[in-house]
């Protein structure tokens, strides 16, 4: 494994930024922010990229952990990839950066379609390398509705919102944006919502709307009853892009060892708008779990 990672050498404060190479020989943009104690891997959001994790750094280093964030494939610092956006390359990504750090008894988390992938992961894929999961915001476990899947939406709905980004991604944006952080909070987070709507605009259309067939098109209901591991599921029932009756609740009552823990207030941003309570759940769980 170690001959598949790359330091860089600067930074040295932490133990460095590394570039990971997938099963494909994809080049994946990690840091590791060093720390001593039980590993953490951060998985970011649709869209975004790692430094959607700063309001969580500081709280789970303090905390001890070996913190690790990595720029999904196509994202951030990550290998702008042609190819390996469906959902297992980009689960298998995931436990590529946990192999090659060789991490054991981690704590997955995963904030939105970061959920979805460490749910196919854990559940599906399968790894021996994570002892507890954190589902955050998910778009899970199957937001497309079917014949035994009423609660989700028409698949219509899904490509008519592909179609919008694809005409005019940034005004599909401005129309998407309200209500991100929860009640109350959208003009409190001028530094979050610019940088969230620049990232998303930097992110390349046709990643986004691959991206996007991805997780709306996932039925992950048997990956998520498979999962043995201690999860937690954290959600604000003000969630606009995941709604907590979609998503949240009818996950964690799916999971055999899991717990769903509801924000009120909070929209799907609550990583950064409710960072204190975010926090102090993500730190707890990983000290118990």
């Amino acid at each position: 494994a170690t001959s598949d990672v790359i330091v860089s050498p600067c930074h040295r404060p932490y133990n460095g930024h590394m570039d990971i190479i997938t099963a494909d020989g994809t080049r994946l943009h990690a840091t590791d922010w060093g720390g001593r104690g039980r590993a953490v891997l951060l998985v970011h959001a649709w869209g975004l990229h790692s430094h959607m994790w700063n309001a969580q750094l500081p709280a789970l280093l303090d905390g001890g952990h070996r913190v690790v964030t990595f720029d999904r494939r196509g994202h951030g610092r990550s290998e702008l990839a042609t190819r390996g956006y469906d959902l297992d390359t980009l689960a298998g990504d995931v436990g590529r950066v946990l192999d090659a750090l060789d991490l054991h008894d981690v704590v997955l988390v995963g904030h939105s379609m970061g959920g979805t992938e460490c749910a196919r992961l854990v559940g599906g894929l399968g790894t021996d390398r994570v002892g507890a999961l954190v589902l955050s915001a998910p778009v899970t476990p199957c937001v497309t509705a079917g014949p035994d899947n009423p609660v989700g939406a028409p698949a219509e709905v899904f490509a008519a919102g592909r179609a919008a980004m694809t005409a005019d991604i940034a005004g599909w944006i401005v129309a998407n944006t309200e209500g991100y952080w929860g009640v109350g909070e959208d003009g409190r987070r001028p530094v979050e919502t610019d940088w969230t709507t620049r990232t998303l605009y930097a992110t390349p259309v046709p990643i986004l709307v691959e991206t996007n067939r991805t997780i709306t098109g996932a039925d992950l209901r048997a990956d998520i009853a498979a999962i043995a591991c201690p999860t937690l599921v954290i959600h604000g029932d003000a969630d606009r892009s995941a709604p907590l009756p979609l998503t949240g609740e009818p996950t964690a009552a799916l999971l055999p060892n899991g717990r769903l823990h509801v924000i009120e207030g909070a929209g799907h941003g609550l990583y950064a708008s409710y960072a204190a309570a975010y926090n102090e759940l993500l730190v707890s769980f990983a000290a118990v779990a």
